[in-house]
């Protein structure tokens, strides 16, 4: 049943009943920890979708006290219609206590009734925000954000992939003008996209470009660099059908200019329309949020980075405020409106884009909007087990308890919390009495991965050369997190160097060899098994990585995906 309502969507319920088949099951059955510890790894899930929704705790003494601790043993018991119906008859019976809205919304989210819970979470942000004596208490701030990401209702309206096919004219003529024209950009597409169509796979891929490309990317801006406007694919003559040119792009503001370029580009090799379809959704957030670049070859990583972080901070600070937004009721955030659906919304795009911009932005844009800072968390004053990961960046650490720092860590781990799981181990490496449940070597792994910065993530990775050095064990797990960080941020010299060290040094340890061909496949810049067997008795190069960004996904847009890069030769020299 979790699995079923995980398939269709329904996020709260379909993860209360893993959680219950996880429980009854116990530890020889972990199929459903599995798939939640999968879910937890999807980067576009927010943080406030993957913390457990616990039942809270009635006001001591309270009239329904006694009736609202049986509500919640039948819940934990699995009983959640009987739970359910209880809980709806005491907010009839006690309407302005929040809590019972919340556990009664809860409860119904767990059976799969969404509009429910959206209703009931909403009507506890109220009531908790109407008896607030000053400000809005957080919980009130996360049950509205939560709110507003289940309500299918009043979701912002997406944008239109559309996929359009035109007849060919003249074959010879239009290839030869995609080709040549600087606003095109050739790519090919990799042995497994291949085996992606249905049918023989398009003879020639293009990048659509709504500007020429430049010659280099270096000191590249944000005014110069291209967006992919479109996707084109040309189909070569089937037994069923002619030639086609495909094209998949955004039916938004741009969408006319879009086809009026193309028109210029391809001439009268270019027939008419034959058919059009929507192919899904776009992201929404206006065109800045969804823009995929096209960088020269030659462009930094960094410098890559940098141009994409400042267009998005660009378009928090000035696109964002001036959006019409249905949780807002068709108002924009510049607009005065009620403060809770302000801030929760600017909660949840805060989630949705936190991981690619810093938080001063953020605190900029509360300003801006009139809204207040948020408040650091005293850990001494509050339960740290149980408090809702999207605060975690707000806790003073260094205050908390080795305990708290230790169930915390866990927490955010098991959430596929990043960043959360990053400040919270950053503090507990300074703590010696965590040395033995959370290992200086394992944090130091992790925080390699996690940080943001490269020169971070490179001091934690000699830290742990250091103690292994003076554990006297191989060093050699670290040279190849290096080295998957060297070919990510486009440091091909480096990453050589690695590489001819690993090999000279390392290639005879047990399990290197296998490690280093793993890693080198994974970021394609080695050929997979397959293709070594195709290649068996003859030479043949490996078939080259995108030059100057990590290998891996799609070349094709596809909705919410960022702009790949175009195909090119690898600059990593690989052993034979």
């Amino acid at each position: 049943v979790g699995q079923a309502l995980l398939g269709s969507g329904d996020l709260v319920a379909a993860r209360a009943h893993l959680w219950l088949y996880q429980g009854i099951a116990g530890d020889e059955d972990t199929r459903a920890m599995d798939l939640l510890m999968r879910l937890s790894r999807v980067p576009e899930l927010p943080l406030l979708l993957r913390d457990n929704l616990f039942l809270r705790e009635a006001p001591a003494g309270h009239p329904v006290e006694a009736e609202h601790d049986h509500a919640q043993l039948l819940a934990s018991r699995g009983q959640w219609r009987r739970a359910a119906k209880l809980l709806d008859e005491l907010c009839v019976k006690h309407p302005d206590l929040p809590v019972l809205a919340y556990n009664a919304a809860v409860v119904a989210g767990w059976l799969g009734d969404q509009a429910r819970v959206v209703a009931g979470l909403r009507t506890y942000a109220r009531l908790l925000a109407s008896q607030a004596p000053a400000g809005l208490p957080d919980d009130a701030v996360e049950a509205e954000a939560i709110a507003q990401l289940l309500d299918v209702d009043r979701g912002e309206d997406g944008v239109d992939v559309v996929r359009i096919d035109f007849a060919v004219a003249d074959e010879e003529a239009l290839i030869d003008r995609l080709t040549r024209d600087k606003r095109t950009d050739l790519f090919r597409l990799s042995e497994s996209e291949h085996h992606a169509f249905d049918g023989p796979p398009p003879r020639h891929t293009f990048f659509l470009l709504d500007r020429e490309l430049p010659e280099t990317g270096i000191g590249i801006t944000a005014e110069v660099t291209p967006r992919i406007a479109a996707v084109l694919s040309y189909f070569g003559r089937q037994t069923s059908r002619p030639e086609r040119l495909q094209v998949v792009c955004d039916r938004d503001e741009h969408f006319d200019a879009t086809f009026a370029l193309l028109a210029e580009i391809a001439g009268p090799g270019l027939g008419e329309k034959i058919d059009e379809e929507v192919a899904g959704q776009s992201v929404t957030g206006g065109v800045a949020m969804r823009k995929r670049w096209r960088f020269p070859d030659d462009t930094p990583v960094a410098e890559r980075r940098s141009v994409m972080t400042a267009e998005r901070r660009r378009a928090v600070l000035e696109d964002w405020p001036q959006q019409p937004l249905a949780k807002l009721g068709g108002k924009t955030p510049a607009e005065p409106a009620q403060r809770l659906p302000l801030t929760a919304a600017l909660m949840v795009l805060e989630q949705t884009l936190g991981a690619t911009l810093d938080p001063p932005t953020f605190g900029s844009l509360r300003e801006k909007l009139g809204l207040p800072a948020s408040e650091p968390i005293d850990p001494r004053a509050t339960d740290l087990e149980m408090i809702p990961l999207a605060r975690v960046g707000r806790v003073d650490l260094a205050q908390a308890s080795d305990d708290d720092l230790y169930s915390l860590y866990k927490r955010t781990e098991l959430a596929g919390a990043s960043e959360a799981a990053r400040l919270v181990a950053r503090e507990a490496i300074s703590r010696p009495g965590l040395a033995e449940d959370l290992p200086p070597m394992l944090l130091y792994e992790r925080l390699a991965s996690l940080e943001p910065d490269l020169d971070d993530a490179l001091t934690w990775i000699e830290r742990g050369r250091t103690a292994s050095d003076d554990a006297g064990q191989s060093n050699a797990g670290w040279d190849l997190a290096e080295l998957e960080l060297r070919i990510v941020e486009g440091q091909f010299e480096e990453a050589n160097l690695l590489v001819r060290h690993l090999s000279e040094n390392h290639l005879k340890e047990k399990g290197i060899a296998e490690r280093l061909y793993d890693l080198l496949h994974a970021l394609g810049v080695m050929p997979s098994p397959e293709q070594l067997a195709a290649q068996r008795g003859r030479y043949a190069e490996p078939e080259p990585a995108l030059a100057g960004a990590p290998a891996g996904g799609s070349k094709l847009w596809t909705p919410g995906s960022d702009a790949p890069a175009t195909a090119g030769r690898s600059k990593l020299w690989t052993p034979d």
